[in-house]
């Protein structure tokens, strides 16, 4: 609760300061800042209360995301003013034990239009990083497309050029439309893989939500076959569920899609694809999530996927 405190502090004092930047005029302008302003307080607050309401899962958790997602990017906007702030508090602090120690008139230390032209500052620097933020999610609608060599010593010859696409966290929640993705996979598809390899978080919360992007998905297409494992969103452990037999559930609906998709879900095993000109074959090894961190899970036993290597 600390947290939340200093977080109220800080905003209060950020408010105090941009607001004096209006006291000409306190009309429409005004008013839709302040507005906007206090978006993140209200935000949070309807999601703290949604979460105790028995409302759909799917609505909550759409609506939890994009509202926290809103929220972040203007309190990250809010912080990039406040440590022009701060730098003028650090101004005005040094100048008062400059005087204080040398026994001289502190009169001199608030400067307002130093302090006016600060706000100013600041003022710029919050709206800027809004504007980076918005640019930064519009931009997902591009993509980039890196290519990278490895070598290996012991590579069967029969592999040499060998092409693999990795793909990863794509968060199917986030996606607005399936025509959107649909651009995604043919842009793969034109590269004519060898193999896909897709490292996790195919979802955020549930496994229906593959549901919408199920055809699109279903027509992502190498020689060697589509390879996916479990990240942590996979699990569905951030979604409030009734009891664990739901939670069970959505496991057995998540392997089942990426069965329908043709995919082959791989959970702490081995696969080895062979060279269809020879014996030779590589190892394709997947392990189930695992983290350093307490925060997220830790099914993974790279032991067990190691065994008969």
């Amino acid at each position: 609760m600390w947290i939340f405190a200093i977080v109220f502090i800080a905003d209060f004092y950020l408010w105090s300061s941009l607001k004096k930047l209006f006291k000409t005029q306190r009309g429409f302008l005004y008013n839709a800042f302040k507005v906007f302003y206090w978006i993140p307080e209200f935000a949070v607050c309807l999601v703290l209360l949604l979460s105790l309401l028995p409302l759909n899962f799917d609505a909550q958790n759409t609506f939890s995301t994009v509202t926290l997602g809103l929220t972040l990017i203007i309190f990250l906007s809010k912080f990039s003013a406040l440590i022009v702030l701060f730098i003028e508090f650090l101004i005005r602090f040094f100048q008062w034990l400059f005087f204080a120690i040398s026994d001289k008139s502190i009169k001199t230390i608030y400067r307002p239009k130093r302090v006016l032209l600060m706000i100013k500052f600041s003022f710029i620097g919050f709206l800027a990083t809004i504007v980076l933020f918005v640019f930064g999610i519009f931009s997902t609608r591009t993509y980039n497309i890196e290519k990278i060599e490895i070598e290996f010593e012991n590579l069967p010859k029969s592999f040499e050029n060998f092409k693999i696409i990795h793909i990863s966290d794509l968060h199917l929640v986030s996606w607005t439309s399936a025509e959107l993705l649909d651009k995604s996979v043919k842009a793969i598809n034109k590269l004519e893989a060898d193999l896909i390899l897709i490292t996790g978080d195919l979802v955020s919360f549930k496994a229906n939500e593959i549901l919408p992007f199920l055809d699109v998905l279903s027509d992502l297409k190498a020689q060697y076959g589509v390879y996916n494992v479990l990240g942590n969103h996979d699990y569905g452990d951030y979604v409030k569920w009734n009891n664990w037999q739901e939670m069970v559930q959505n496991m057995e609906d998540f392997e089942s899609l990426n069965l329908q998709m043709g995919w082959n879900l791989l959970k702490d095993e081995i696969v080895r694809v062979f060279s269809p000109d020879s014996f030779e074959y590589i190892s394709i090894i997947g392990v189930e999530n695992w983290s350093k961190s307490r925060h997220f899970n830790h099914q993974g036993d790279i032991d067990v996927a190691l065994q008969g290597v």
